[in-house]
């Protein structure tokens, strides 16, 4: 489950749903029939809304990223017996992993 996590989080294009907006989309304001004026707003709005994008997909991958070391934590707490070579030094590098992702992404 970690890993699923991790390959989610890592993704260059994930799907993001952004719950909750007030806003309507493009397609929602523009009326049937009439064409999409090309140009329409201002730099200022389209930076905001990069900025926003930016926002939601850090929030994304910081909350991927939480399920991730949950899961990790996880295997490493199980017995003893059952985390043999294979399986720690797995979990190892996965949390090793994390860190270093959190310290490139400044998150720590």
């Amino acid at each position: 489950m970690g890993v699923l996590a991790w390959a989610e989080a890592c993704d260059p294009n994930p799907t993001i749903t952004t719950e909750g907006s007030d806003k309507p989309s493009a397609e929602e304001t523009e009326e049937p029939g009439k064409p999409a004026m090309e140009g329409k707003g201002d730099d200022n709005a389209d930076k905001d809304g990069a900025e926003r994008e930016q926002e939601a997909l850090d929030a994304f991958r910081k909350a991927k990223i939480s399920e991730c070391q949950a899961n990790l934590d996880k295997a490493a707490g199980w017995e003893a017996f059952v985390l043999d070579a294979r399986c720690g030094m797995r979990v190892q590098t996965g949390t090793e992993s994390l860190k270093w992702y959190r310290r490139r992404m400044g998150w720590r």
